[in-house]
C-alpha cells in the first residue's frame, strides 16, 4: 500500500501533497476546501467556489 500510495503522490508540487493529505469533514459546521482553501458552510456536494466534488 505504501508504494502505490508513494506512485499516486510522485510528481506533485508540495501544495498538491498537502491537499491530496487533508481530510474533509463532511459533518462539520464548516468546510474548508482542500483544493482551494474556501471556507463555507457544510451541505453542498461541491465547493461553491472551485467546484470540487467533496462528497
Amino acid at each position: 500500500m505504501a508504494l502505490l500510495r508513494e506512485a499516486e503522490l510522485e510528481g506533485m508540487s508540495p501544495e498538491e501533497r498537502a491537499a491530496a493529505e487533508k481530510v474533509v469533514d463532511l459533518d462539520a459546521e464548516e468546510i474548508e476546501c482542500p483544493a482551494c482553501g474556501h471556507r463555507f458552510a457544510s451541505g453542498p456536494e461541491r465547493c461553491p467556489d472551485c467546484g470540487l466534488r467533496l462528497g
